[in-house]
């Protein structure tokens, strides 16, 4: 009887365990003077480190670097730094909650996947005016279809 006991108890802990959630994946972006990154990502296992050094475009008001290492399925805690004296600008894709750090911008943002490539503009881009202007646009375009399928869908 103690053994069944023993036996269904282990049973029902390594379901409970099998069950957990995975641990997210840690992604760090280390965006460097010249455009290039290094992208590092860890999870919980000693020989999980994948480290890429990625050319970056030749942009003068934007970094911007591919995730080729992108874990797939699982969610990550991406970490992205800017080069001492660089500040966002806003509009980086995806978007970072942003903390300056030894002179360092660091942003980071809980995920629930990868994403292809990381881009943050800095001061003097016109990315973030750009960005407005797509948002106000869409929320035009919205409300002309809106406007236009109550105007005419009465029968």
């Amino acid at each position: 009887m103690a053994i069944t006991a023993m036996c269904a108890a282990s049973a029902a802990w390594f379901a409970m365990l099998a069950a957990a959630p995975a641990q997210p994946i840690s992604v760090k972006v280390d965006f460097r003077s010249g455009g290039r990154c290094t992208v590092i990502a860890h999870d919980e296992s000693p020989r999980s480190d994948r480290v890429a050094d990625v050319p970056g475009p030749s942009v003068p008001f934007e970094y911007r670097c591919a995730l080729f290492a992108q874990p797939r399925g699982r969610s990550i805690d991406l970490a992205v730094m800017l080069p001492s004296g660089e500040a966002p600008a806003g509009a980086e894709f995806p978007r970072l909650e942003w903390t300056e750090r030894d002179g360092r911008w660091v942003g980071r943002a809980p995920l629930p996947s990868a994403p292809a490539f990381v881009r943050v503009p800095v001061k003097g881009s016109t990315a973030p005016r750009r960005a407005w202007l797509l948002d106000w646009a869409a929320l035009a375009a919205t409300t002309i279809a809106v406007a236009w399928t109550i105007r005419y869908s009465r029968a």
